[in-house]
């Protein structure tokens, strides 16, 4: 099951975390974007913390991408939430912006 995913004895969120930041920051290569992994300085008025910063050269737009990892099956969604869609994905919302909420980047 889930385990892998939830567990966090051996690293496992942070490891699969990772590599999904790694295969988008690939991805966003291919198609000739400019990225920064983790960019910091990013406002001295922000709690706002990013995975990637993805810079597309050839017109000057700009987007950030930050990746949570969450598993609907987790304990903490099961008990703590109902059983709606993008609960997970909520919830992990909630516990990133509260995990930086004091980091000035």
């Amino acid at each position: 099951g889930y385990h892998l995913l939830t567990c966090k004895t051996g690293g496992g969120p942070v490891r699969t975390h990772n590599m999904v930041a790694s295969v988008w920051s690939e991805c966003m290569k291919h198609l000739d974007k400019k990225i920064i992994q983790e960019p910091r300085n990013r406002s001295q008025n922000s709690d706002d913390r990013a995975d990637i910063a993805v810079f597309d050269v050839s017109n000057g737009d700009s987007f950030e991408l930050e990746i949570a990892i969450a598993h609907p099956l987790c304990l903490d969604v099961l008990s703590k939430a109902p059983h709606d869609d993008g609960t997970a994905a909520a919830r992990a919302e909630v516990r990133k912006k509260k995990k930086y909420s004091n980091e000035i980047l």
